[in-house]
């Protein structure tokens, strides 16, 4: 039985049960057998067959009963139904057609018929049909509800409001029915007959504000801004802590194009614990969004203090962390998004992106021995993420782990599927580590591989130099690929060193000059970096810097912990 006869069905099983219940005394009078007895046995018989599921056997009883007195409706009704049930849908049409001419007046027949139509996308006439029940019973919502639903097979949308007008006037203003008249006039293009149907819901319900903001979003939408903020004055009226409105309201400020003036604008709103926090950072993620395109460290710092009044006003909240690293993450403060990161995992330890973010800071902070640990928490949690294996590879490489991190590399291949943007980084590292164990034909095929996928990515350029410089081929051309991604992007922390370490072979003072530029003494985050302008100050014979920049380096919890302290205790590279 198909799904929209269903409730029909039902109902008119629920009958026939009771139908032959009561058979028995309403057959002995004038009924629909006239006291023939042979009829009344045979219309039992196959309505027992009906009820036990044979139904085939059924309808051959039907048919006979049928031949006998063709006149008898609902003989001609259950049989439809029968063939309907076998999608033998022109023999049911035949069948109901007779049984409502037979009995005009009964709105089960033509109930039926009407569902039948539409099954086979017979619309006009599941219309006429609906249209005649309708001028039966013009009170039945049921009979007005169905007829809009097959105007909108047709897409008539005009038809569908007449229907809902209707009902309207019968029943009121309802919900139900301003959603289908709003839907259709938004359909046709009319979109301010559309908001004339909101707002007739929302003089129908004043203190309703879910319908007061369907209208406002509905304004906005359109672009009628003044009409919105109408709408959002008269919630804040009803509920002021509201905070969709308040923030729709502060929105308004926007148009100045000053970002910081709108944030400021927006203080109160942020400020205060009755407004929802998924709200304010909702309202904050384009300018979030900013900072990662751009960088601007102004407009950073301002959601940096933001997002730290939110947590003295939200208390701990992952959430709120987790802007917060993304944030000094994007301005370059990734020693202080590590601790947020960590803060968040505290809170909330179920978000991978939260993970990822984390191990890529400790792989850019060159805190290979936390990034081992974090890789293998992050594999535990989530076994089929690729870059756990991967953070986890480059951590036990640098911590000259090579067999490990052949192993964990192989597993985040595996675990990859061919991911474009992790495969490269995996086929280079994978390079290096087949290049020191003397593999060098399966070495050169592994980075040649990770170039052809990607030959801009920091880490398949810094493994690239690594190979190169380890088989001593190529390493000019390297260099060169190093040279012009700096030139695109200076901020790219691996390809730096490698810059610095190469103006170090032939002339230390050149490295201290360019490492200079790179490494803010007091706000420098990055140890590998430090060590290697350790190393150009002590080359050139500034002793005391050198050991200064070691030390500092030493403080960032530098994974060559014992190199460093041999370089400080003797004041010198050797």
């Amino acid at each position: 039985m198909h799904s929209h006869l269903n409730r029909y069905c039902i109902m008119h099983k629920i009958f026939t049960i009771i139908f032959f219940l009561l058979s028995f005394p309403l057959f002995s009078q004038d009924g629909i057998f006239s006291g023939n007895e042979e009829l009344e046995r045979l219309f039992i018989e196959a309505e027992k067959l009906k009820l036990i599921g044979k139904n085939d056997q059924a309808i051959k009883v039907y048919k006979e009963l049928s031949k006998k007195d063709p006149k008898i409706s609902a003989v001609h009704y259950e049989l439809a139904r029968l063939y309907e049930e076998q999608e033998s849908y022109e023999k049911s049409e035949n069948a109901i057609t007779k049984a409502v001419s037979l009995e005009p007046s009964n709105k089960w027949y033509k109930l039926f018929q009407a569902e039948l139509f539409k099954e086979q996308a017979k619309y006009n006439q599941a219309i006429q049909v609906y249209e005649a029940l309708i001028k039966q019973d013009p009170k039945n919502q049921d009979f007005l509800m169905s007829l809009a639903s097959v105007y909108g097979k047709t897409d008539d949308y005009q038809k569908i409001i007449d229907v809902y007008n209707k009902l309207e006037k019968q029943a009121g203003i309802r919900e139900a029915f301003t959603r289908v008249k709003f839907t259709a006039y938004n359909e046709m293009g009319k979109e301010n007959k559309a908001a004339e149907e909101l707002l007739k819901l929302v003089n129908a319900y004043p203190n309703d504000v879910s319908f007061k903001h369907n209208l406002a979003s509905f304004y906005k939408q359109i672009d009628q801004q003044e009409k919105a903020q109408v709408i959002y004055k008269d919630i804040l009226a009803i509920n002021p802590e509201d905070s969709k409105a308040n923030i729709a309201i502060a929105s308004s400020l926007k148009s100045s194009g000053q970002d910081g003036d709108y944030l400021n604008s927006i203080g109160s709103i942020l400020s205060s614990p009755q407004i929802d926090l998924d709200m304010k950072i909702k309202e904050l993620i384009p300018y979030i969004q900013k900072v990662a395109d751009s960088g601007d460290p102004i407009l950073a710092n301002q959601l940096i203090d933001i997002t730290d009044d939110l947590a003295e006003v939200h208390g701990a909240d992952a959430k709120i962390y987790a802007v917060k690293g993304d944030l000094l993450k994007y301005t370059g403060q990734r020693q202080a998004a590590v601790e947020s990161y960590y803060k968040v995992l505290e809170l909330d330890d179920t978000v991978f992106p939260v993970w990822e973010q984390l191990m890529t800071a400790l792989n850019e902070t060159h805190r290979y021995g936390a990034l081992a640990e974090t890789s293998i928490e992050a594999i535990d949690l989530f076994p089929n993420k690729a870059a756990s294996y991967y953070y986890s590879a480059i951590a036990l490489y640098h911590l000259g782990k090579k067999s490990d991190a052949l192993e964990a590399s192989r597993e985040a291949k595996m675990v990859s599927a061919g991911d474009p943007n992790l495969l490269p980084k995996i086929y280079a590292l994978q390079s290096v580590l087949a290049a020191e164990n003397k593999d060098l034909d399966i070495a050169s095929k592994l980075i040649n591989a990770a170039k052809d996928i990607s030959s801009t990515s920091e880490d398949v350029l810094y493994f690239n130099y690594l190979h190169a410089s380890f088989v001593e081929q190529d390493v000019e051309a390297a260099i060169e690929l190093i040279k012009s991604a700096l030139a695109k992007n200076p901020d790219q922390g691996k390809l730096q060193f490698v810059r610095g370490k190469e103006l170090l072979k032939s002339s230390p003072e050149a490295a201290v000059r360019y490492l200079s530029q790179l490494t803010d003494y007091d706000n420098s985050e990055d140890c590998q970096l430090l060590e290697l302008l350790g190393d150009a100050y002590s080359l050139s014979g500034s002793k005391e810097e050198a050991v200064k920049h070691w030390e500092k380096s030493l403080e960032l919890n530098a994974y060559n912990k014992p190199s460093l302290e041999k370089k400080i205790l003797s004041q010198s590279i050797k």
